[in-house]
């Protein structure tokens, strides 16, 4: 095909480089097939390199997502950790049937109360001892405590081994159900009666569960360990595990 050379208006081949008549260029900017081949071929290579690279992409998150449903699946129910929400429900009243704030009872009152099945209340004054029920007094925070460890009231239909309420500045400030070597079960079933109660724990991680009202000062914390030791002021030959669940105050 001939065309107008752009400088002489002479006639020339589509196919030459330059104007037969004055040598001026035809096509400066032509491109070779080569070229248009390589650029094809440069093309390709890219959206290739992309797919590529897509794909791992999508493979290490979907090795990702397997790993972790198998660390989740790998752990109990009480173990797996949860996504921080804030309580959904009143926070407690009471423990036990002590409200916050209330005044420290007399002994008697506390042996038909909170501590029914306690024979005798002995002043505890080192941790040497082991008595069934105890008082013993700290300075600090003037905090009078009490313990039972012996017929004791179950709590949520779960047998107790140990409590400890406790008063501060002649005021109810907490209350703690300790079960020692505890069955998964009894786990189990404390957790679901304090979710069914209260709603969804503000705080879930291995170990323990938290629920916190920070409008109100309180707090209930669940927690155990699954590993035997020895309790402070026991035998060092008798180990337990332990579980424990607290309502106190926070101020």
């Amino acid at each position: 095909m001939l065309i107008e050379c752009p400088e002489c208006k002479g006639l020339v081949s589509q196919q030459a480089d330059a104007c037969p008549h004055c040598g001026h260029p035809v096509l400066p900017n032509r491109a070779t097939p080569g070229a248009k081949k390589t650029k094809a071929s440069k093309t390709w290579g890219t959206l290739v390199a992309i797919a590529l690279v897509l794909g791992i992409i999508a493979t290490v998150g979907e090795v990702r997502q397997k790993a972790t449903l198998n660390v989740a699946s790998a752990l109990s129910p009480a173990e797996i950790p949860t996504r921080n929400v804030e309580p959904q429900r009143d926070p407690p009243d009471s423990f036990r049937g002590i409200k916050w704030d209330s005044v420290l009872p007399s002994r008697k009152e506390l042996q038909q109360s909170v501590l029914k099945g306690c024979g005798k209340i002995v002043e505890r004054s080192n941790f040497t001892d082991r008595p069934q029920c105890w008082h013993a007094h700290g300075d600090a925070d003037d905090m009078d405590m009490f313990a039972q460890s012996r017929n004791v009231t179950p709590f949520l239909g779960v047998s107790v081994s140990e409590q400890l309420p406790s008063w501060s500045y002649k005021k109810f400030w907490s209350g703690e159900v300790f079960i020692h070597n505890y069955k998964d079960t009894d786990l189990a079933q404390l957790r679901a009666a304090l979710i069914s109660e209260y709603g969804s724990p503000t705080l879930d991680e291995y170990r323990w569960t938290e629920w916190n009202w920070r409008h109100a000062n309180l707090k209930i914390i669940l927690r155990f360990d699954p590993t035997a030791k020895p309790s402070i002021g026991g035998s060092q030959t008798n180990l337990q595990t332990s579980l424990s669940v607290r309502f106190t105050k926070t101020e």
